[in-house]
C-alpha cells in the first residue's frame, strides 16, 4: 500500500502502482481472512484509483481487479456504504469505453451479488437493462461478461416453487463436486427477493422480441439465457423443462416479430436450438429428462394439431417445426425409445405429414426417419402403412372437387415415405423390399398419367413421383439396374430438347406454364442427382453415361432459353403453383441450382466441349456477374450513396448479395492427438458460445425445408444432426462454384485464360461501385474460387491452371483483397496469394516478397499491414522451406517488426503468420530461435500488448485478437523445432518454460489452452525440468471445469500423458481421475478423446489391477436397474422374477430408491462404454496368458491376493451382463451378450476352487441362462437373437456341462431355434413377432452355423455327439440347403444380368434382398462346410438325400441303408465342387491372412471328402475340370500358406484315387495321376527344405508331419503301379530327403519328424516283375547313396561348431543309423562306408558337446538294439562300435555310467553262444576295472552287479574268462565279490527276522 502512494512515474517508466495493486489482490485471495482489517482501506484506495479517469486504463483495471479479489475472499469485511458506492461506481464503469474496464466492472457487480446478495428486484432489472444497452457496442468477451452479470442476477431472483418434490436432491449435487459459483449458498438465496420463473423469462423475451433490437443485442440476450440456465442447474431445468420449452417455442419462435422473413425465422430457430439442444438437451437432461422432454413435446405440441375441439388453438407452424426438430435429436441422443414412448410418438408424427405447411411436412418426415432409425422394428410397419395411405391419397386426388388438403396430405406422405426408403440400405434386417417395387410402379404410373390433368394437379403428381423415385434410387445399383431403361426414358422425355420455335415462344407463355416446366425439371433433376450420387457404378456403361449426358445437355439448353432479365425481378410475388409457394424466378433458381449439382456429380467425361463451355460460362455469371443480383438494384444504389452499408456479414435477407456459403478460410485443419480433426475455434471456444456468436457472421442460414433431398443423405453418420442446407439462391451460388471448379480442371490453357480473364473483369467491373454489397460478395466468391482451384489444379488439370502471363493479373487482384477491411476476405486472399506465388520462379518470388515489404513500409493502414503479414506467412508455407529458404530471413524480420506494432490487429496477424512460418520452416528456423524468444519476452512485458490496456474495442472476425494465445502457439512451434535440443540450452529452456508457466495462469481461456498445449509438447522433450505431478493435478482440475475449452485441453494433455507414462497418471490421478473421466463422458459426450484416454489407460494397467477397473464399470452399471424402471412406467409392480433371475441377486424395486438422485444414473452411452471396457479387460487378460486370473487353485498355491483376480469377479461380470440384457437400448444389450460370451470362453476350463473335479462355471449356469433369456423377449431384435444363439452354442460347446439333460434352458433355446429353422420361411423366435425375410435369413444362418461349430467341436468334446445325434437329419438338410443358397447368391452377385430379362414387379426387390443376404452367408459358410465335411467323413447317411436334391420336408428316410457307389455323382456334386473351387481361389474379400488360411483348410477338407466315390461317383472326371483342380492345387503347393498344405495333399490323394483302376493289377500312371503326383512332389520339396514353415502370425507348422503325409500320399498314388514308377517315385522322395540333410541354415530343424517317412521309403513294397533284380539293385544303390550322403555330410562339418552345425550333424547321424537299422533284408552296403560311419560315430560318443554325444549314443543304441533281428550289417556295426564303447566305458570323466554299462551289456544280445567267451574277454576287464574304485562309489557297485550278472548268466564262459585274467586282477575281483556277498548276506537277514518275529508276535 506504500507503493501505491508513490508519485506518478514518468512517461517512459513502468508504473509500480500496478504491480503493488496486483500483489495486494493476490495476497487477499490467499490470506484475506487473516487481513480483514485492511480490506476496507484497500477497497477505498483502489476505488479512488479507479474513479480517477486521468490514470491509465491498465492502472484503473488493476485497481478494479484488486477490489474484485477482495470481494471474492473477504466480502463481509467491506462496509455497507462502501458496497453501495461500489455498485454505483461500477455500474457507470460498465459503460466505459475500455473493454477491460467494462469486464472488470461486470465481474465486481457479479461478485457482490454472489457474496452479499443485496440487490433488490428493481436493481436487478436495472442492471439487466443496463447490460442490454451496452451489449450492442461491446466485443465478444465483454458481451459474455454482461450476459453473466444479467444471468446470475436473474437466477438469484428466481423463486423455486416450481421445483417438484423429486428435486430435493439438488443440494446434494453441490457436494458432488460443483463449484460454489454455480450454486450460491442457500442462506443467501433464501433472503434474496424472488420472482417467478415466468416473469424472468418474459422479461428477456420482451427485450429479445423488440423490433428495434440489433443482432448483437439478441446474441447477448441468448447468452443471458445460457447463463441463467447454467445458474439454475440441471435438476431445476429438467424439472421445469415444460416451462422453458413453452417459452422458447411459443414466446420466442412463435412471436410475430420473428416471422417477418425466412432469414429471421431461421436465425431465431438457430438461437433456440443452441439453447434447447446444445445446452439443455446435451449437457443438462438426464436420460429420464430426455424421455420426459419428448413426452412433453408430444403432449403439448405435436398432439395438438389439428385442433379438433372448439376453443382449441393449434400450435404455430414454426413451433411445430422446432418441436419436431428437438424430438428428432432427442431420439438420436437416446439411441432408442421405450415402448410407451414409441406408441405415443408414432401417430402424431405421421399425422403431421398432412400439415399444409411445407416446413412442417419436411420436419415431420425427418422426425419419422430419425424415429425409425433408432427404433428399426417399426420401420417396415410404418412404411407399409404410409404406402397404403399414399395409394389412397393419390386416388383421392382424382376425385372431382378434391380440396387442397388432399394434395398436402399426399405430398407429405410421399415425403415421409421417401425418408423411410433412404433408411432401407442401413436397416436390412427390419425391412422387406417388396414395398419398394410397388411404390416404384405407382410412381411411374403417376408420371404417365400426369399429362392428362391440369397444371396444378399434374405438378402435385409429378412432385410425388419424382420424390419417391429420388428415394428409391438410393437403394443402390442392384435395385436400380433392372429399371435402368425405364428411368432413362423418363429423364429423356422430361428433358426433351426444345426446338428453336419452342425456345422463342417460351417467353410468351403464361407464368403458370413456365413454372410448371421449371418445377417438373427441378424434380426430375433431383432424382437424377440422387442416381448419380448413389449409383456411380452404373455410369461405367457407355450407353447409360451417354443418355444421362444427353439429358443434362437438354436441361442446359432449357436453362439458357430462360436467361433473361424478366426472371431476375418479378413484380408479381404470387406463386403460379399453389402447393409450391415459390415465384417463377425462384423456381428458375431452384432448377438451375439442381442442374449445376447434377453436372458437378456427373463430370465431363460424356459432355461435349461446347456444352462444357456453356456450363462454365453460366456458372461464372452466377457467382461473379455484376448484374446478377437477387434484389432491387435501385435500393442497393440508394444504400451505397447514403453510406448505410456496413458489412456483408450483417445482412439480414438470407442472400447477402449472392455470397457463397463455403468457408474458404477453413482449409487448414489441425488433427487431434487421439484421431480425427480438431478445429482451432472449438479448441479455444465453448461450443455453445461459439454456436451463438457465429450468428454474427452468418448472413445466410439454412434449414431442412430449403432442400428436401437432404433427408436422403448422411444417414450413416454416427452423430447425424439436423441438415441445414442454404436457401435456393445461395445454394445456386455454391453449386455454380462447384461445377466451375470441376469443369475448369478439364479445359485447355487457352480456355482457362479466357475464363479467368472474364472472371477478374467481372470482379473489377465499374458497375459494382453502385452496389458495394454485390462487389464484396463477387470479390469473395472469386477469391474463394481461386483458392479452391489452386489447391488441386496441378493434380486434376489437363493443361495447367492458367498461363504464366495471367499470374500477374491474378496476383494484382489478390493484392487488392489483402488491404480490404473484411477479415475473411483477407484470410482467403492471403492463402490464394501464397498458392499462386508458389507457381512462380525464384526471381518472381523475390519480387513478390519485396513488393509486400514495400507495401508494409509505405502503407500505415492496419488492415493493409495485417493483410501483408498474412500473405507473407501463406507465401512461405505454400512455397516450402526448401524453395523459400533464401527468403526466410527477410520474412522473419518483417514479421517480427510487425509484431512490435502497437496496433492489436497488426501484431496479432503478424505473430500468427510467424507461427505458420515456424511450422513450415521446421529445422531451418533454428538460427532464429533465440531472437524470436527474446522478442516474445519483450512483447509479454510490453504495455502496448497488454489485452487489458486497450482503450477501444478491436476484434478480428469472431475472435478478440488474443495476442498471448498466439505467442503460446509460437512457443509451441519452437519446441517442435528444437525437439531434444531443448534439454541442452539451460538459459533458453528456462526462459521458454518461464513464459509458458506465466501464460498457463492467465485469466483468458484461449491463452491457458494454448499454454497447456505447449506444456504437453515440452513434456516430450524436457520432462525432467517440469513439475509433472502439478501438471497432472491441474489437468484433473480442468476436467471438472464448466468451460468446454479447458475440458478439451485437459483431455488432450491426459491422453499424451497416458500414452507416455501411464504409471505416473495412475499414481497422481488414481481412481478419482478415472471416475472423473467417466463422469465427464456421461455429462458431455461432445468432448472427444475421453474414450481414447480410458481405453489406453485400461489396456496398459489392467493386467496389474483388473479389480479396480471392474469395480469402476460395476459402479456405472449398478444404476441401470433404476434407469430401466424409470424408463418403463407401465410395468406392473407385481411382476415376479424367475428363479434364474433371482439367482443373480438383482435387487427389486423398493420404495426407498424412488427418491434417489436421478442425475446419478449413467447415460446409455456411458454404460455401453463401460461394457466395452469389460470386454477389453477380459480379452486383454486372456491374451496375456496369466493363469492365476482363470485358475484360482493355482493362484492359491502361488499365494496371490485373491480379491484382485479376474476369476473372483465372475459373479459381478455375469450380473452386469444381465443388467445390460434388460436395457432398452439394443447396443447395450449386444454389448452385454459380448461380455457374457467372453466369460464363457475364458472360464470354460477353469476349475472350481472349492469343489474337486468341478468347473467354475457350473454353479453359474442358471445366471447365464437368465442373462440370455431377455434376448428372446418380445422387444428383441434380430441382432440380439443371433448373438444370443451364438452364446448358447459357445456355452454348450465349452464343456462346462456335459450332460444334455442338465443344460436346461440354454440347450432348449438352441434346439427351439433349430426347430424354427426347419419350419416356415420367416422365423418367429422367442416371444417376438414374425421376422422379415432378411432377418429370417440372417438368423437362420446364425443358428445353423452355431450348430455347425458344435459339430466341428464334437471330435474334441465327445459329449456333443449325443446332443447333435437327434438333430442330424435336420442339420444335414439345413446345411446343404444353406450352402446351395450361398452358391446361388454368390453366382448372382458376380454376373451382370440383362435389364430386359429382369424387369417385372418384384424382380428388383428380389435381387436386392439376395444381395443383402449374401453378406450373412459370407461370414458363416465355412463353418457349415466344415460340418458337412465332418458328416461326410463319418459316412452319415442323412446327407445323401439333401445332396441328391431332396428338400427338408420331402427328404426320404434312409433308415441306415448304406449308399451304393454308382458311376454317376450325386445331384449337387457339380454345384458343391464349383463352390469349393471358387472360394479357394477368391481371396479378395478376406483381409485377415489367418482367417483366409482357416477357410481354405476347411474347404480343402470338404473337397477331399466330396471327391470320394460315395458322392462323386466312379465315373472319370472331365479332363478340363481335373486340370483346373490340379492347377489350383499346384499353385497352393508352390506358395500357399503352410497351414493348407495338408489339405492340398489330401485332395491330391482323393483325385488320384479317382484315376486308379478298379482291379488290383499293375498299371502305368495316367496323365491325371501324373498331375496329382506333381502336386505331391512340389509339397514334398517345399516341406523338405530347411526353411521353417511359419505362418504370418508366427505359428510354426510341423514340417515332419507334413512330410509323412506327403510320402504316404505318394505311396497311395503309386501302390498299384509297376516297378518302374514305384521305384522312381521313391527315388524322388529319397532325393528330397538327401537335400534336406545337406542344407545348413538357422531355420534347420530336427529330422526326428521325418523318420516315420524314412521308414516308409526304406520299407517301400515293390511290385514283382521281370526286371525285379535290376530294380532291386537300383533300390540298394539308392539306400547306399543316402547313407553315403549322410557320411559325407558328417565329415564335411568336422571341426566346426555352432547351432546350425550341431543340428546338421545330429540329423545326419540319426538318419544314417535309421537307414542301416531298417534297411530291407538283402540290402548291400559298402564295408568301407559302414566302417567310416561307425568310426565317425565312435568319435562323437565322447564329444564335449553334450547334445552331440547324446545323439551319438542314441544312434549306437539304435544299431545295437536292432542287430538281433536286423540284417547282418548291423552285427558288423556292433563289432565296429565295440572298441569305442569300451573306450567310452573306461572314461572316468563320463557322468553317465549306467548308460555306457547298458550299451556294453546290449552287445551280449547280439553275439551268438560261440562268441560269448570272446566277448567276455573284452567286457570282463572293463567291469573288473570298475571294482578298483572305492567300494562306496556308484561305479564300484555297477562293477559288482555287472560281474555277478555275467557269472550268473554265462557261468562256463565266465569261468574260462577269469582263468585268462592276470592273477592279481583275478584276486582283486574275488576279494571285491566276497566283500559284496558278505555285506549283502549279513545286513538284510537280521531285520527280516526281527520283522517276522514282530509279525508273529502280533
Amino acid at each position: 500500500m506504500k507503493f501505491t502512494v508513490e508519485p506518478t512515474p514518468k512517461p517512459g517508466d513502468k508504473d509500480v502502482r500496478i504491480c503493488a495493486l496486483y500483489c495486494m489482490g493476490e495476497l487477499m485471495v490467499t490470506y484475506g481472512s487473516q487481513m480483514m482489517s485492511l480490506v476496507a482501506d484497500l477497497v477505498t484506495m483502489s476505488l479512488k484509483f479507479f474513479k480517477s479517469t486521468s490514470h491509465s486504463v491498465l492502472l484503473r483495471y488493476h485497481a478494479a481487479a484488486t477490489i474484485s479479489k477482495c470481494i471474492q475472499s473477504t466480502a463481509k469485511a467491506i462496509p455497507e456504504s462502501t458496497v453501495k458506492d461500489l455498485l454505483k461506481t461500477f455500474r457507470h464503469g460498465m459503460g466505459d469505453k475500455a473493454p477491460a474496464i467494462q469486464r472488470v466492472s461486470a465481474d465486481i457487480v457479479t461478485g457482490i451479488q454472489r457474496q452479499l446478495g443485496q440487490l433488490t428486484i428493481q436493481e436487478t432489472d436495472n442492471f439487466v437493462q443496463l447490460c442490454l444497452r451496452y451489449m450492442d457496442s461491446a466485443d465478444h468477451t465483454t458481451r459474455r461478461h454482461f450476459a453473466e452479470v444479467s444471468g446470475i442476477h436473474l437466477a438469484a431472483s428466481v423463486s423455486t416453487p416450481l421445483v417438484n418434490q423429486e428435486t430435493t436432491a439438488r443440494p446434494e449435487r453441490k457436494g458432488a463436486g460443483e463449484d460454489e459459483e454455480e450454486n450460491p449458498p442457500e442462506s443467501t438465496k433464501s433472503n434474496a427477493p424472488s420472482v417467478t420463473l415466468q416473469s424472468v423469462l418474459s422479461q428477456l423475451s420482451t427485450s429479445f422480441n423488440k423490433s428495434t433490437g440489433s443482432l448483437r443485442t439478441r446474441v447477448g440476450i441468448v447468452q443471458i439465457y445460457t447463463t441463467l440456465l447454467n445458474e439454475l442447474g440441471p435438476t431445476y431445468v429438467e424439472t421445469n423443462y415444460s416451462v422453458f420449452a413453452r417459452h422458447f417455442l411459443v414466446d420466442i419462435i412463435g412471436h410475430p416479430k420473428n416471422q417477418v422473413t425466412l432469414h429471421e425465422t431461421l436465425r431465431v430457430r438457430k438461437f433456440v436450438s443452441v439453447i434447447l439442444r446444445d445446452l439443455v438437451g446435451v449437457r443438462m437432461l438426464s436420460e429420464q429428462g430426455q424421455i420426459g422432454a419428448i413426452q412433453d413435446l408430444i403432449t403439448n405440441y405435436l398432439r395438438r394439431w389439428p385442433a379438433l375441439m372448439p376453443g382449441q388453438n393449434a400450435p404455430h407452424r414454426l413451433t411445430l417445426v422446432a418441436a419436431l426438430k428437438e424430438v428428432s435429436e432427442l431420439l438420436q441422443q437416446l439411441g432408442n425409445a421405450p415402448q410407451f414412448l414409441q406408441n405415443a410418438l408414432t401417430t402424431p408424427v405421421v399425422r403431421l405429414l398432412e400439415h399444409p405447411d411445407h416446413a412442417v411436412r419436411i420436419a415431420a418426415s425427418y422426425c419419422l426417419q430419425q424415429f425409425c432409425l433408432v427404433v428399426p422394428r417399426r420401420l417396415q410397419l410404418i412404411a407399409d402403412d404410409l404406402a397404403a395411405q399414399l395409394t389412397k391419397g393419390v386416388a383421392a386426388l382424382l376425385v372431382p372437387g378434391a380440396n387442397r388438403d388432399a394434395q398436402d396430405r399426399a405430398l407429405g406422405q410421399a415425403t415421409g415415405l421417401a425418408g423411410l426408403f433412404s433408411l432401407f440400405p442401413y436397416r436390412h434386417l427390419y425391412i422387406s423390399y417388396d414395398v419398394c417395387s410397388k411404390v416404384l410402379e405407382m410412381a411411374m404410373q403417376l408420371l404417365k398419367r400426369a399429362g392428362e390433368h391440369d397444371l396444378t394437379l399434374a405438378a402435385v403428381e409429378v412432385e410425388i413421383s419424382w420424390t419417391l423415385i429420388s428415394a428409391l434410387v438410393t437403394l443402390g445399383r442392384h435395385f436400380v439396374h433392372p429399371h435402368m431403361s425405364q428411368l432413362l426414358t423418363l429423364w429423356r422425355n422430361t428433358f426433351s430438347r426444345s426446338s428453336v420455335k419452342d425456345t422463342e415462344d417460351i417467353q410468351s407463355r403464361f407464368s403458370a406454364e413456365v413454372a410448371f416446366l421449371l418445377h417438373v425439371r427441378h424434380c426430375a433433376l433431383g432424382a437424377l442427382l440422387q442416381f448419380l450420387t448413389h449409383n456411380s457404378g452404373l455410369l461405367t456403361t457407355l450407353d447409360v453415361a451417354r443418355r444421362v449426358g444427353a439429358s443434362l445437355s437438354s436441361a442446359l439448353s432449357f436453362a439458357n432459353s430462360l436467361a433473361s432479365d424478366g426472371y431476375d425481378e418479378e413484380l408479381d410475388s404470387k406463386s403460379p403453383l399453389p402447393h409450391v409457394k415459390a415465384t417463377t424466378s425462384e423456381l428458375e433458381v431452384m432448377f438451375k441450382c439442381r442442374m449445376f449439382q447434377c453436372f458437378a456429380a456427373f463430370g465431363t467425361s460424356h459432355i461435349n466441349e461446347s456444352a462444357q463451355a456453356a456450363v462454365i460460362d453460366s456458372a461464372m455469371t452466377v457467382f461473379s456477374g455484376p448484374d446478377l443480383y437477387r434484389g432491387s438494384q435501385v435500393q442497393a444504389a440508394i444504400a451505397a450513396s447514403a453510406g448505410s452499408f456496413v458489412s456483408i456479414w450483417e445482412c439480414n435477407d438470407g442472400y447477402a448479395y449472392g455470397i457463397s456459403t463455403h468457408d474458404w478460410s477453413a482449409n487448414v485443419e489441425n488433427h487431434s492427438p487421439y484421431g480425427g480433426r480438431e478445429d482451432k475455434s472449438a479448441r479455444t471456444q465453448d461450443s455453445v458460445e461459439w454456436g451463438i456468436i457465429q450468428q454474427l457472421q452468418q448472413p445466410v442460414l439454412g434449414s431442412c425445408e430449403c432442400e428436401p433431398l437432404c433427408l436422403l443423405t448422411n444417414i450413416s453418420a454416427e452423430e447425424r444432426s439436423w441438415p441445414e442446407p442454404p436457401p435456393a439462391a445461395s445454394r445456386l451460388v455454391d453449386a455454380a462454384l462447384d461445377v466451375f471448379a470441376v469443369f475448369l480442371a478439364h479445359q485447355s490453357t487457352l480456355t482457362c485464360d479466357r475464363v479467368w480473364t472474364a472472371v477478374l473483369n467481372n470482379a473489377q467491373s465499374p458497375r459494382l461501385e453502385r452496389n458495394p454489397g454485390r462487389k464484396i460478395a463477387t470479390t469473395m466468391n472469386v477469391a474463394g474460387a481461386l483458392l479452391h482451384i489452386l489447391c488441386w489444379a496441378d493434380r486434376e488439370s489437363r493443361d495447367g491452371f492458367a498461363s504464366v502471363a495471367l499470374y500477374s493479373h491474378i496476383i494484382d487482384f489478390l493484392k487488392g483483397c489483402l488491404s480490404h477491411p473484411d477479415q475473411k476476405l483477407r484470410k482467403t486472399a492471403s492463402e490464394a496469394y501464397g498458392l499462386t506465388a508458389s507457381r512462380l520462379d525464384t526471381g518472381a518470388l523475390t519480387t513478390q516478397v519485396k513488393g509486400l515489404v514495400d507495401q508494409v513500409l509505405s502503407n500505415r493502414d492496419p488492415n493493409s499491414r495485417a493483410g501483408c503479414a498474412m500473405a507473407l506467412g501463406s507465401l512461405y508455407t505454400s512455397v516450402g522451406g526448401l524453395a523459400a529458404g533464401p527468403l526466410l530471413k527477410t520474412i522473419v524480420n518483417v514479421l517480427m517488426s510487425l509484431g512490435n506494432d502497437p496496433h492489436p490487429l497488426v501484431h496479432y496477424y503478424s505473430l500468427q503468420s510467424l507461427s505458420t512460418v515456424i511450422d513450415a520452416a521446421s529445422l531451418s528456423y533454428e538460427p532464429h530461435i533465440r531472437s524470436t524468444l527474446g522478442m516474445l519476452a519483450k512483447l509479454y512485458m510490453s504495455d502496448a500488448h497488454e489485452p487489458e490496456g486497450r482503450r477501444h474495442t478491436v476484434s478480428a472476425g469472431l475472435n478478440d485478437v488474443p495476442v498471448y494465445a498466439v505467442i503460446c502457439e509460437i512457443e509451441d512451434s519452437m519446441v517442435a523445432v528444437l525437439g531434444p535440443d531443448l534439454r541442452d540450452s539451460t538459459r533458453f529452456r528456462n526462459l521458454l518454460l518461464c513464459l509458458v508457466q506465466e501464460f498457463s495462469v492467465e485469466v483468458d481461456e484461449a491463452v491457458v489452452v494454448e499454454a497447456m498445449r505447449c506444456l504437453q509438447h515440452c513434456l516430450m522433450f524436457a520432462r525432467d525440468f517440469l513439475d509433472v505431478p502439478m501438471i497432472v493435478l491441474r489437468l484433473r482440475k480442468y476436467l471438472s471445469s464448466p468451460r468446454t475449452p479447458l475440458k478439451f485441453s485437459a483431455v488432450n494433455g491426459l491422453y499424451l500423458l497416458v500414452q507416455k507414462d501411464v504409471l505416473l497418471v495412475s499414481k497422481y490421478g488414481g481412481d478419482e481421475l478415472a471416475e472423473a473421466l467417466f463422469a465427464m463422458l456421461d455429462a458431455d459426450a461432445s468432448v472427444d478423446g475421453v474414450h481414447a484416454i480410458l481405453t489406453s489407460w485400461l489396456s496398459q494397467t489392467v493386467t496389474a489391477n483388473p479389480s479396480a477397473w471392474i469395480y469402476l464399470c460395476q459402479k456405472i452399471m449398478s444404476q441401470a436397474n433404476n434407469s430401466q424402471r424409470a424408463l418403463k412406467p407401465e410395468a406392473p409392480s407385481n411382476t415376479a422374477q424367475d428363479d434364474e433371475s433371482e439367482s443373480l441377486q438383482v435387487p427389486g424395486e423398493s420404495n426407498g430408491e424412488k427418491g434417489g438422485d436421478r442425475r446419478a444414473i449413467g447415460r446409455w452411452r456411458t454404460q455401453l462404454f463401460a461394457l466395452q471396457c469389460l470386454h477389453n479387460i477380459c480379452k486383454t487378460l486372456s491374451a496375456a496368458g496369466l493363469r492365476e486370473h482363470v485358475d484360482l487353485r493355482y493362484a492359491k498355491t502361488c499365494g496371490l491376493e485373491m480379491s484382485n483376480l479376474l476369476a473372483t469377479k465372475v459373479p459381478e461380470l455375469i450380473r452386469m451382463a444381465f443388467t445390460a440384457s434388460t436395457a432398452y437400448v439394443t447396443e447395450i444389450r449386444l454389448a452385454g451378450l459380448i461380455v457374457l460370451r467372453d466369460i464363457v470362453e475364458i472360464f470354460a476350463d477353469s476349475p472350481d476352487p472349492d469343489v474337486e473335479g468341478s468347473l467354475l462355471l457350473e454353479q453359474y449356469q442358471a445366471p447365464i441362462a437368465a442373462a440370455l433369456t431377455p434376448a428372446f423377449s418380445a422387444d428383441s431384435t434380430p441382432e440380439l437373437l443371433a448373438s444370443a444363439v451364438e452364446v448358447c452354442a459357445i456355452f454348450i460347446g465349452s464343456g462346462v456341462v456335459e450332460d444334455g439333460s442338465k443344460m436346461g434352458r440354454i440347450l432348449k433355446l438352441l434346439t427351439t431355434a433349430l426347430e424354427q429353422c426347419a419350419g416356415a420361411s420367416n422365423l418367429t423366435l422367442g416371444e417376438g413377432g414374425q421376422l422379415g425375410p432378411n432377418a429370417s435369413v440372417m438368423l437362420r444362418v446364425s443358428i445353423i452355423s452355431a450348430w455347425a461349430k458344435l459339430a466341428m467341436s464334437s471330435h474334441q468334446r465327445t459329449y456333443l455327439e449325443a446332443i447333435i445325434l437327434p438333430h442330424r437329419p435336420v442339420l444335414a438338410a439345413l446345411w446343404v440347403e444353406s450352402v446351395i443358397d450361398y452358391t446361388r447368391l454368390k453366382a448372382h452377385s458376380e454376373m451382370t444380368a440383362d435389364p430386359e430379362e429382369l424387369t417385372g414387379p418384384g424382380m428388383s426387390s428380389l435381387i436386392l434382398e439376395k444381395d443383402v443376404t449374401l453378406q450373412y452367408y459370407a461370414d458363416a459358410w465355412w463353418y457349415i462346410l466344415g460340418a458337412i465335411s465332418l458328416f461326410m467323413q463319418q459316412n452319415d447317411q442323412n446327407l445323401l438325400a439333401p445332396l441328391n436334391g431332396a428338400r427338408l420336408k420331402g427328404a426320404p428316410v434312409t433308415n441306415g441303408v448304406s449308399h451304393l457307389e454308382t458311376s454317376e455323382p450325386c445331384l449337387l456334386y457339380p454345384v458343391l465342387l464349383g463352390l469349393a473351387c471358387q472360394v479357394l481361389l477368391d481371396d479378395s474379400s478376406i483381409d485377415a491372412v489367418r482367417l483366409l488360411a482357416e477357410q481354405r483348410v476347411i474347404t480343402l477338407q470338404f473337397l477331399s471328402e466330396l471327391l470320394s466315390s460315395h458322392y462323386s461317383g466312379t465315373k472319370p472326371m472331365q479332363r478340363g475340370i481335373f486340370g483346373e483342380l490340379t492347377a489350383m492345387l499346384y499353385r497352393f503347393a508352390l506358395g500357399g500358406p503352410p497351414a493348407i498344405l495338408s489339405g492340398v495333399l489330401r485332395v491330391s490323394g482323393a483325385l488320384a484315387r479317382r484315376c486308379s483302376p478298379s482291379v488290383n493289377v499293375s498299371w502305368e500312371l495316367s496323365e491325371n495321376a501324373v498331375d496329382c503326383l506333381r502336386v505331391v512332389v512340389c509339397v514334398l520339396r517345399r516341406v523338405a527344405s530347411s526353411r521353417a514353415l511359419t505362418e504370418p502370425d508366427g505359428m510354426v507348422i510341423d514340417s515332419g508331419g507334413l512330410y509323412n503325409v506327403a510320402v504316404e500320399t505318394m505311396r497311395q498314388i503309386t501302390e498299384k503301379c509297376d516297378t518302374v514308377v514305384h521305384e522312381s517315385v521313391r527315388l524322388i522322395a529319397l532325393a528330397t530327403l538327401v537335400d534336406r540333410l545337406r542344407e545348413e541354415s538357422p531355420a534347420t530343424s530336427s529330422i526326428g519328424g521325418f523318420l516315420a517317412a524314412l521308414k516308409t521309403l526304406l520299407s517301400w513294397p515293390s511290385t514283382a516283375g521281370e526286371n525285379a533284380p535290376a530294380w532291386k539293385l537300383r533300390s540298394d544303390q539308392s539306400v547306399h547313396a543316402l547313407l553315403s550322403a549322410c557320411v559325407i555330410n558328417i565329415e564335411a562339418i568336422s571341426g566346426r561348431r555352432g547351432p546350425e552345425v550341431t543340428m546338421k550333424l545330429q540329423n545326419n547321424m540319426l538318419a544314417a543309423a535309421v537307414v542301416i537299422s531298417i534297411a530291407a533284408q538283402g540290402t548291400t552296403f559298402s564295408y568301407p562306408l559302414v566302417e567310416q560311419y561307425n568310426s565317425l560315430l565312435i568319435q562323437r560318443l565322447g564329444d564335449s558337446d553334450a547334445e552331440i554325444a547324446l545323439v551319438a549314443r542314441q544312434c549306437a543304441n539304435i544299431l545295437i538294439s536292432s542287430a538281433p533281428t536286423g540284417p547282418p550289417i548291423l552285427r558288423v556295426c556292433c563289432r565296429l562300435l565295440l572298441p569305442g564303447l569300451v573306450h567310452l566305458a573306461l572314461d572316468a570323466a563320463c557322468d553317465i555310467p549306467e548308460e555306457r554299462q547298458r550299451l556294453l551289456d546290449s552287445t551280449l544280445k547280439v553275439a551268438n553262444p560261440a562268441q560269448i567267451p570272446r566277448l567276455l574277454c573284452v567286457l570282463l576287464p572293463v567291469y573288473v576295472a570298475y571294482l578298483q574304485h572305492d567300494a562306496a562309489t556308484k561305479i564300484h557297485k555297477l562293477g559288482e552287479n555287472d560281474v555277478l550278472n555275467l557269472a550268473s548268466q554265462y557261468p562256463e564262459a565266465f569261468r574260462r574268462t577269469t582263468l585268462l585274467l592276470h592273477p592279481s586282477t583275478r584276486a582283486n575281483m574275488e576279494t571285491a565279490l566276497r566283500q559284496a556277498a558278505s555285506s549283502t548276506g549279513r545286513v538284510p537277514l537280521q531285520p527280516k527276522r526281527q520283522i517276522a518275529l514282530r509279525q508273529f508276535q502280533t
